[in-house]
C-alpha cells in the first residue's frame, strides 16, 4: 500500500517538474515584437468611458495625455458619467477631451455610442476603449500601431 502511494507521489512530482521544464523551454524560444522606428503612424481615439470614478480618472486621464507617441497622431476622450464639475475641469487642464453625458440608467454602452456619435467618423484610424482605472504603458500606442500595420484587426 505504502508503495502505491510513493508511486503516486512521484509521478504526480515527475508530471510537475516536467512541465515546468517545457515551459522554460518554450520561453527560450518565444521572439520579442521589434517595433521599428520608422513605421507609418496610424491615429487612435482613446475613449475612457468612467462613471463615479472621481478618484482615479485624473491620474489615468494624465497617463494617457502623456504617451510615447506623436501627439498630432491620438486623442483622449474621457466619457464623464456623473463626474464632479471639478474632476471635469483637472481632466480638462490634463489634456484630454472631455464628452459629459447622462442616462437615467449608465451604462459603458450607452457612454461609448454616446461618444462615437461625438467624434468623427473619418477623424481617427483606430479606437481604443480603456477601463477608467487602467494606466497604459508608455510605449501602448507604438505597440498598437506596430499591430495594426501588420494587418491585425483587434
Amino acid at each position: 500500500m505504502l508503495d502505491i502511494i510513493f508511486i503516486i507521489l512521484w509521478c504526480y512530482c515527475a508530471f510537475c517538474v516536467a512541465y515546468i521544464f517545457f515551459c522554460s523551454i518554450a520561453s527560450l524560444i518565444y521572439k520579442k515584437t521589434i517595433l521599428q522606428a520608422n513605421e507609418e503612424q496610424k491615429s487612435f481615439a482613446i475613449l475612457i468611458p468612467a462613471y463615479k470614478e472621481d478618484k482615479v480618472i485624473i491620474e489615468v486621464a494624465k497617463a494617457a495625455t502623456k504617451l510615447d507617441y506623436s501627439p498630432d497622431k491620438f486623442q483622449v476622450f474621457v466619457i464623464a458619467d456623473t463626474l464632479k464639475p471639478e474632476t471635469i475641469e483637472q481632466i480638462k487642464d490634463s489634456g484630454a477631451n472631455v464628452i459629459e453625458v447622462v442616462f437615467e440608467s449608465s451604462t459603458k454602452a450607452k457612454a461609448l455610442n454616446a461618444a462615437m456619435n461625438q467624434i468623427s467618423d473619418d477623424s481617427f484610424d483606430y479606437v481604443l476603449i480603456v477601463d477608467a482605472d487602467n494606466i497604459m504603458q508608455s510605449d501602448f500606442l507604438k505597440k498598437m500601431n506596430h499591430y495594426a500595420i501588420k494587418g491585425y484587426k483587434a
